[in-house]
């Protein structure tokens, strides 16, 4: 089982952390945990680079999910459990390309965030690939050493200028001056300078797929596991019940995000905002 499904676009839930933690944290977390109650042997987390030390709500939503697999993996000896933490895809809903073609479209300036920006990226065929690598690898690694969560990662970090990515899809576009076809704004609250997959203190191993490395995660935890999920599980139940009566008060809303950014900083512990 891969499971792959992510609210991802930073904008939004940078200004929605509820919707983050609703969407990516805990209904991936109720599917995950549904998966090996039911006896699921080979399951696949897919993650983003974002998780890496993460700096944006996106990026800690998605992260926890791995924090919850590591608390749980040594109750589930017998499934090989597994994430991968993979770059931005090319052409994907939602993806820079996409933007930049509707906005070329309608004879429009192509927007560029920030100043410098470097990004991974990965193709789709390089994605999946990676992915049903990384569930042979876990099934390897399960066979010799026993129940312990792997984090997959690309080797090599391919990290592109998004200026020159720019500038090249203009030119392709037949564009003679992609400068003047380009309007600059500034960075968004929690967009990194540049991501990464590995973080300093990760030490990643060669797999027999030599795209692919990973990492063997410690079970440990910073956090009380049991009382992050706990508190999680209010938050969300109290937003769907303001959502079911229609509750439309600016005061609770803003009180209920408030509630939910508080929990991502307490629970996640690498995020810093």
């Amino acid at each position: 089982m891969i499971h792959c499904a992510a609210e991802k676009y930073l904008p939004q839930l940078q200004n929605d952390p509820l919707g983050a933690l609703i969407r990516n944290t805990s209904e991936s977390i109720k599917f995950l945990a549904f998966c090996l109650g039911r006896g699921v042997k080979d399951l696949l987390y897919v993650s983003t680079d974002k998780a890496t030390q993460p700096k944006s709500v996106y990026g800690a939503s998605k992260y926890f999910p791995e924090l919850y697999l590591r608390a749980v993996t040594a109750s589930y000896p017998q499934a090989n459990i597994s994430c991968i933490r993979l770059g931005n895809i090319f052409s994907s809903s939602g993806s820079v390309l996409q933007q930049w073609s509707a906005q070329f479209a309608s004879e429009r300036a192509i927007t560029l965030r920030g100043q410098g920006m470097q990004r991974i990226f990965v193709s789709p065929c390089q994605a999946a690939l990676y992915c049903l690598c990384a569930l042979e690898l876990a099934q390897d690694h399960q066979q010799k050493s026993g129940a312990r969560i792997l984090r997959f990662g690309p080797t090599v970090q391919s990290s592109w200028s998004i200026e020159q990515l720019a500038h090249n899809w203009l030119t392709q576009k037949n564009i003679s001056e992609p400068q003047a076809h380009i309007h600059h704004t500034p960075a968004l609250a929690g967009e990194k300078h540049s991501e990464i997959i590995w973080c300093e203190n990760d030490v990643p191993v060669a797999s027999k797929f030599p795209e692919l490395s990973y990492v063997v995660e410690a079970t440990e935890l910073e956090i009380d596991m049991d009382k992050a999920l706990s508190i999680l599980e209010v938050i969300c139940t109290a937003a769907q019940t303001d959502s079911n009566s229609n509750s439309n008060l600016n005061g609770t809303v803003r009180e209920t995000q408030a509630k939910a950014l508080a929990w991502i900083t307490d629970h996640v512990p690498e995020f810093a905002p």
